[in-house]
């Protein structure tokens, strides 16, 4: 993929969206382009925002990010009592991993599974 670093055109794996998001957040030159992708990248999580599931999320992994194609990482705070709406991740899979507190979590394709997650446990 192609990027642009402050308009001078670069064969980073930044996409084009990615470097947007990232000269709004002002981290557009936190690591100087070297016109190679690394193996590896460390990703500082991003401002929490309300999302449309009316949760609280804080973005690390995304395709926005650092071009992840497959994958999306992020931290979500549910309120006691939150519940997100019905919905399926057509791009990427899931994974979970409490920290504190319990939540239910109704899975497969009509919901018919039930599932509780507590802290330390990844689903």
């Amino acid at each position: 993929m192609r990027g642009s670093h402050g308009g001078v055109s670069c064969k980073c794996s930044f996409p084009a969206l990615a470097h947007a998001k990232r000269k709004r957040e002002g981290r557009l030159n936190e690591r100087p382009c070297t016109g190679a992708s690394p193996a590896c990248r460390l990703v500082r999580v991003g401002q929490p925002f309300i999302g449309k599931q009316n949760l609280e999320y804080s973005v690390g992994i995304s395709a926005e990010s650092v071009g992840a194609e497959g994958i999306h990482m992020q931290l979500v705070t549910i309120p006691p009592g939150g519940r997100a709406k019905a919905h399926k991740h057509a791009t990427h899979e899931t994974a979970i991993y409490a920290l504190q507190g319990e939540s239910g979590v109704w899975h497969g394709e009509r919901l018919e599974y039930h599932t509780v997650v507590r802290p330390g446990d990844f689903f």
